[in-house]
């Protein structure tokens, strides 16, 4: 899958960042290639999103800590209804 273009702008708040990193944790579930990128280069996968990883600062994990997994429903399936928003919890096996 190919990512959408990210703003070049730099992320001015809280609720900003945390949709981009959102968004980047999503599409690096549906996109190996994406993760495998973030593992090797999570400075420049960040910057991608328009985010800024600060020096001293850890990498922040793409999974839920705990070992939850990301669970992606396809809300384009009509069975799913009308889904009017996006929820992404977490699931323990």
């Amino acid at each position: 899958m190919i990512a959408t273009a990210v703003p070049e702008a730099p992320s001015t708040t809280a609720l900003e960042r945390d949709w981009r990193f959102a968004e980047l944790v999503v599409w690096a579930h549906l996109d190996p290639a994406l993760r495998t990128r973030y593992a090797a280069e999570p400075a420049a996968v960040l910057a991608e999103f328009g985010l800024v990883l600060t020096p001293g600062a850890g990498i922040p994990p793409l999974d839920a800590p705990g070992g939850d997994r990301l669970v992606i429903t396809d809300v384009d399936d009509p069975a799913a209804g009308n889904a009017g928003f996006c929820q992404i919890t977490g699931r323990s096996e």
